[in-house]
């Protein structure tokens, strides 16, 4: 049986998150949700301090998974969930692009997208054998201006695809726009 995939997409501060966490706690029902997290602790306080607030605002009845790089493993939850929440795709792809070493090196570009197609594969295939609702949160970054670097060209490229991929697995996407939520798909 193939999971019911939903994939919330939107800029910076759309409500994005919250609107993710409510469908999965609707879909949840009395079955706890497991948040897999992909951001990580690291040099900027700004983004530890989110992931305490994000971490706070959670129930206590949900599980949350740590996979800032392998997402394909992190969405193999324990038996009893009822939904698993990814939040984000995002993140995920920015900490796979800071493994790949120095971005201004020739051969960075091809080292991020060889990494990043074969974790996307993975992906697509635990999704394919997920038999729980999964809900996917992700950035829009086509809808504002190019970026003004390689290292931005890359990440937008990359990202835009995985939206695509995912996007195009899932059986319903919604666009979050000033915290309003639109069906597009």
């Amino acid at each position: 049986m193939t999971a019911d995939i939903t994939v919330v997409i939107g800029g910076v501060r759309s409500g994005k998150s919250r609107f993710a966490a409510d469908l999965a706690t609707r879909l949840a029902g009395d079955r706890p949700v497991a948040f897999v997290a992909t951001a990580r602790r690291g040099p900027s306080a700004g983004l530890d301090s989110r992931i305490d607030t994000h971490r706070a605002n959670r129930p206590e009845n949900w599980e949350t998974v740590e996979a800032p790089l392998d997402l394909a493993e992190g969405l193999r939850p324990a038996s009893g969930v009822g939904v698993v929440l990814v939040d984000c795709l995002t993140m995920w792809i920015s900490n796979i692009m800071y493994e790949c070493g120095e971005s201004d090196a020739l051969d960075f570009e091809a080292r991020a997208r060889a990494d990043l197609d074969r974790r996307v594969e993975d992906l697509q295939e635990v999704l394919r054998k997920t038999s729980v609702p999964v809900v996917l949160v992700t950035n829009e970054v086509g809808a504002g201006v190019a970026p003004p670097t390689r290292l931005g060209v890359v990440f937008a490229d990359l990202q835009g695809e995985v939206n695509q991929k995912m996007a195009s697995q899932a059986g319903s996407v919604w666009l979050m726009v000033a915290g309003i939520p639109v069906q597009i798909k």
